[in-house]
């Protein structure tokens, strides 16, 4: 595993009154273990997250988003962060803040929070040089810094938040309470399918049934909100178990832990 932080491997958390500041960046290639990021609070500044490879999630609005290489995360200041990559995973950052900031992100309508980058080898290696610059305390090093990050946030821009195609529908459903409940017709409808061919691509596809997919993505979900605060029957009942005892049973099923069990381990 390469670790690299540009600017200082202390906290940086904070606001400048400069126009424009970055008080860190760094990277991590190939990590040897599973990352997990909880700030309820969220920082001072904003966070820019880019997955160069491997996979991670985000829970952004009490939704789960699975993070993929190309995919970035824009966090503004004061917003909760929830977020993972699992081992092997890749990515960078870039924390900043300033007093033209939040005009610059008006202006560039970066709204959202998650972003498909197109040419995202070359957004990384453009966040990489920017660490590097740092660390290596090169002449100039933040004049550069400040390019390269109105660059990538310009890159951005134009990219519409991250959305999957054939079974989208299905996709965003999973992340509601009531996806628990749907049955295959319903499921199948929203795609204009019939149930048969509907049952056959989504396995193709997705690797597993679409009733799998919908547990296996509430179960994701509750690995992060027990790294939270929040009770188990409120997890449960969040993700659509009515019964906490069955959450429990399904969530063991799918870990080989229970819930407690599993919030112990964090």
């Amino acid at each position: 595993m390469i670790v690299r932080f540009g600017k200082t491997t202390v906290c940086s958390d904070g606001s400048s009154e400069k126009p424009i500041h970055i008080g860190n960046s760094g990277y991590y290639i190939d990590m040897y273990s599973d990352v997990r990021t909880n700030r309820p609070n969220g920082r001072m500044d904003y966070q820019l997250i880019i997955c160069a490879s491997g996979e991670g999630e985000a829970i952004i609005n009490r939704r789960r988003h699975i993070i993929r290489r190309g995919d970035a995360i824009l966090y503004k200041p004061h917003e909760p962060q929830l977020y993972a990559f699992k081992e092997g995973a890749s990515f960078g950052f870039i924390h900043f803040s300033g007093t033209e900031m939040q005009s610059i992100c008006n202006e560039l309508s970066l709204n959202g929070n998650i972003y498909r980058v197109v040419n995202h080898a070359a957004f990384t290696n453009a966040c990489r040089s920017m660490s590097d610059a740092y660390f290596e305390n090169r002449p100039g090093a933040e004049v550069y810094g400040i390019g390269i990050l109105l660059t990538l946030l310009a890159m951005l821009s134009p990219q519409k938040e991250h959305s999957n195609t054939k079974f989208s529908k299905i996709k965003e459903a999973a992340q509601n309470s009531k996806a628990m409940s749907l049955s295959l017709k319903e499921m199948a409808d929203m795609c204009s399918m019939s149930e048969y061919h509907f049952l056959r691509e989504f396995k193709r596809i997705e690797g597993k049934t679409p009733h799998e997919y919908i547990v296996s993505s509430a179960i994701e979900r509750a690995k992060l909100m027990l790294d939270t605060g929040m009770k188990i029957n409120e997890i449960a009942g969040e993700l659509g178990f009515a019964d906490p005892l069955y959450f429990s049973r399904v969530f063991r099923k799918y870990t080989g832990m229970s819930p407690s069990e599993y919030r112990k381990s964090l």
